[in-house]
């Protein structure tokens, strides 16, 4: 299981901080307690987990549709408010921030960043 050590997780926060600080975005995530975190990043796991399960079939199906939108649901109630074009710009981020694709395809297996970033780019059209 992939794990950070808490100056990786510091360096992240920092850089999120730096990027997002000014957005309501952020300002949402950064009233959650740090005690809520690690269990809100292990059922993001769970459902990655499970688009990892789904890769199979057409990321247009009802059935990974009904997927994405539980992602999204799961964000906004457990991070942040996530709006369509937010969880556009986090498909892209999963693929194009080696980080969040080890974090995706450790959970779901190899290709699931890449597959969830397809799903939410059907999802947000």
């Amino acid at each position: 299981m992939l794990s950070y050590t808490k100056e990786e997780v510091l360096a992240f926060q920092k850089e999120a901080k730096e990027k997002w600080g000014d957005t309501e975005a952020y300002q949402d995530f950064a009233k959650r307690t740090q005690e809520e975190l690690p269990s809100a990043v292990d059922d993001l796991r769970l459902l990655f987990a499970s688009f990892g399960r789904m890769q199979d079939l057409p990321a247009d199906t009802e059935e990974v549709q009904a997927q994405v939108k539980a992602l999204k649901d799961y964000i906004s109630e457990h991070f942040y408010e996530c709006t369509d074009d937010i969880l556009k710009g986090l498909g892209e981020l999963y693929v194009t921030d080696q980080r969040f694709t080890d974090f995706i395809d450790q959970s779901g297996g190899r290709g699931t960043a890449n597959y969830v970033n397809k799903a939410i780019a059907i999802y947000v059209k």
